[in-house]
This record gives structure tokens, sequence and C-alpha cells, in this order.
């Protein structure tokens, strides 16, 4: 299509100014707003924005133009922006400002909390952010959170130490943590509360594995052992685990083929040491899976088959 900006600040029209309480006026009125104003303004209707979560007809019809690049261009366009109608040209204003702030959200990326409507001291865009982590909990703009969670979630569920136990709990609160406008607001709250607590205790679970020396491999094997991300940790099953993965690391060095014997060198390793410190599983076998797949990739290598492992039952 021929772009041009009278048609972004149409799309914007139809999807965020019939919404608003006065049809879009008060978006004409946003240069001559106070500071707070303004940043009432852009936190009130990016959460009318996001009221049917972060992928929606509303979203796809207007912020999701900006994957083009002429609809980046086209906001820097002095032509295009003088062609624009009075009216136009100020709802534009507004347009630019929200833009900024749903975008990188649309998008799973970090914010800058310094700029508005945040204007936080703090502008790093993480759960252990204080004051950020301070909106998340008590701001009224439930949809706007959730958006802004999710993406914290998908955020630290991708980072470089994330284990594969972190990675896939994060994803599944993401995937079935979407509020409901039939529920109540304390309903939604509640709901909301879960999501943000869990993306802190997977941050925090981290940092403490960090501060009693877990390493990548140990610290995978940690929650491995457990299948999720148990919010207390156990000295026994931080012993076991330094000691399975300093094994594990050994036995990657000196051995050629990752094989079935591989396979059963470790299954036993973790039997033995398991009962030395007293480590009791959650599914043993799922643990192993675990291992071998997501923590080693020896489902990908055509000399290994997990099925023909000589495994111990669950006791």
């Amino acid at each position: 299509m021929n772009w041009t900006l009278d048609i972004l600040v149409k799309r914007f029209d139809e999807c965020v100014a019939k919404e608003a309480p006065r049809k879009g006026e008060e978006f004409d009125e946003f240069d001559s707003l106070s500071a707070d104003e303004q940043n009432q303004l852009l936190l009130a209707t990016a959460d009318r924005y996001f009221d049917k979560g972060r992928y929606s007809m509303k979203t796809e019809w207007s912020i999701e133009m900006f994957e083009l690049e002429e609809a980046e261009r086209s906001l820097h366009d002095l032509r295009q922006i003088d062609a624009l109608a009075p009216q136009q040209r100020k709802r534009l204003t507004f347009y630019q400002r929200l833009k900024a702030l749903c975008y990188p959200l649309f998008r799973h990326q970090p914010l800058d909390l310094t700029e508005q409507p945040f204007g936080f001291v703090q502008g790093d865009y993480s759960i252990a952010n204080d004051e950020l982590r301070d909106f998340l909990y008590n701001t009224e703009h439930i949809y706007l959170v959730q958006v802004m969670t999710e993406g914290l979630a998908v955020q630290h569920a991708s980072s470089e130490d994330a284990t594969a136990v972190a990675y896939n709990e994060l994803h599944q609160y993401v995937h079935f943590g979407h509020l409901d406008k039939k529920n109540s607001k304390e309903e939604n709250r509640t709901s909301l509360d879960k999501l943000v607590d869990a993306v802190w205790d997977a941050h925090n679970h981290r940092e403490l594995g960090r501060r009693m020396g877990l390493t990548y491999m140990s610290q995978s094997i940690y929650d491995m052992t457990d299948t999720f991300l148990c919010r207390t940790y156990d000295y026994r099953q931080v012993d076991y685990a330094k000691e399975l993965a300093a094994f594990i690391e050994e036995r990657l060095i000196r051995q050629q083929k990752k094989d079935e014997t591989f396979g059963n060198e470790i299954a036993e390793a973790l039997d033995t040491l398991a009962k030395k410190h007293g480590v009791v599983f959650a599914d043993k076998q799922f643990t192993l899976r675990y291992i071998f797949i997501d923590l080693l990739g020896l489902g990908e290598n055509e000399d290994f088959d997990d099925e023909d492992l000589d495994l111990e039952d669950d006791e």
C-alpha cells in the first residue's frame, strides 16, 4: 500500500480514540496538559489499548504497522506532517507518545523507565527494579501491567542463565495467565499478582542460587530434580547438584561418544549422589530426561536413545 501519515492517525483514531472517555478530544489537548496529567492520560489509554491482551485486533490494526519501515519513517516526514489537518497534527503528538510506550511492550522489548510516563529514578527494565515492581503490584492499570509483566517473564525466561525449568514455568504463566474482563477487579488483581510473583520468584531463585555458588549446570540440575521452581532451597540438594554437575562436566571432557553408556553413567551417578545427600525426586524419569535432552542436548545425538537406558524405577 502507499503509506501516508494520515493512515497512521486514522488507524489510531479507530483503535484508541473511539474508546476514550471523550472520544479522543482529550488527545487534542495533550500539549496543554501538565506533565502529571500527560502521564495519567498515557497510562489510562495504554491500559484500555491492551485490555484484550498484547495481541488483539486493536494492536494488530495499529501498533503492528510499525513493523513496516515506511510507517516509522512517516513520523519524521515533514511533508506528510504538513499535509495533516490541524487536529490530526495535535493528535499525532499524543499517538507518538503512545507508540513509544506500547510498541516495545507489543514486541516484548524493554522500556526506558526514566522516560514518560513513568519517570523512575531506576531505569532498569527488570523485576529487580523496586520502583517497577511497586508499580506492577499497586497500579490500577491492570491490563497494561499484564503486558509489561509478560514481557518481563519472557525476558527472564530467555536470559542466558535461565534454566529449562524456569523457561517452561514462566511461559506457562504467560500462556495461561491472561486476565478476563468477565472476572471481578479483585479476581483479576489476584491473577495478575500471581504472574508478578512468578517473575520475582524466578529472579530471586536464580540470584540465591548464584550466591550459593550454583553454576548454570548445577542450577539446572537443582531445578530439574524438583521439575519446578521451588521457593526454598534445600542445602542437601545444593550439595548434590554441585557434585553431579562436576561429575557431568568431567565426563563431558573425557567422553568421546555420547551414547547410552554415557547416559547410564550419569543416571548411576545421579542415584548414588541422591542417596548420599538424602535427595528425593518429584519424578526421577522426568528429571533424567530434562538433564539428557534439555541440559546436555543428547536427544539430538543419533548415538543416544533414552529408551535404551538402564534406569532404576522411582521408589
